[in-house]
């Protein structure tokens, strides 16, 4: 008997290509510190955060073992990234460059901030995946936003002193950072609870795949 491998659902593969662009921005931006309001965080917080609204989505519409497998291809991303991040910055810088020295210092550094990420990225979307997955089971899927909220809250804690820790440690005094960003984290986390529950609705309802045929025409 032949085995028939059928594709993944096109609403997953869009969900994993935004989840895996948007895990690289957050790392590629984490180099910057920013100020609003007063709360210093790193520039990729937000867009990290924005991760678990993903991960979250696509463990609610197509259960655990598609979101371990969306963790898995993240987790290769960073490292090809990485990879191919360090092997740029072996290659001489031409003479009439004038951006060399600053390239150097951004993108050496964020070897580093490389290194933060990867580190967080397997313990807090590991703690998300666990906490969303366990909340649901106990309230047998009921309540989105509570396990929504509480994956969230403490994933986003964990976050913000992994990653403050590996990649300012020495840099900059990194206690209030982290206080900073667990604060916006937690009101990211409150201000996305709607949001998580209007992707859940569109990936349910809409059908990429029906757009995809349109498009592309067997």
């Amino acid at each position: 008997m032949t085995n028939v491998k059928t594709s993944p659902p096109a609403n997953y593969v869009i969900l994993v290509g935004l989840y895996i662009t948007i895990l690289l921005m957050a790392i590629l931006n984490g180099v910057k510190l920013c100020n609003v309001f007063g709360q210093e965080f790193d520039g990729g917080l937000l867009p990290y955060a924005f991760t678990f609204l993903l991960l979250d989505t696509v463990r609610e519409v197509y259960g655990r073992s598609h979101a371990i497998r969306m963790v898995v291809a993240g987790f290769f991303a960073l490292i090809t990234m990485s990879i191919v991040n360090a092997l740029v910055m072996l290659i001489p810088a031409s003479s009439a460059w004038e951006l060399a020295k600053e390239h150097q210092a951004i993108m050496g550094f964020g070897l580093r901030i490389t290194l933060a990420g990867i580190t967080t990225f397997i313990v807090t979307q590991s703690l998300d995946l666990f906490l969303f997955s366990w909340v649901r089971e106990k309230m047998q899927g009921r309540h989105l936003w509570l396990r929504y909220l509480i994956s969230n809250v403490f994933g986003g804690g964990l976050d913000a002193f992994i990653f403050t820790f590996i990649a300012f440690y020495g840099v900059f005094p990194v206690v209030p950072v982290m206080i900073s960003a667990w604060i916006v984290r937690t009101v990211f986390a409150v201000a996305g609870t709607p949001v998580v529950y209007m992707l859940v609705a569109m990936t349910r309802s809409w059908d990429a795949e029906k757009l995809i045929g349109k498009i592309f025409k067997d």
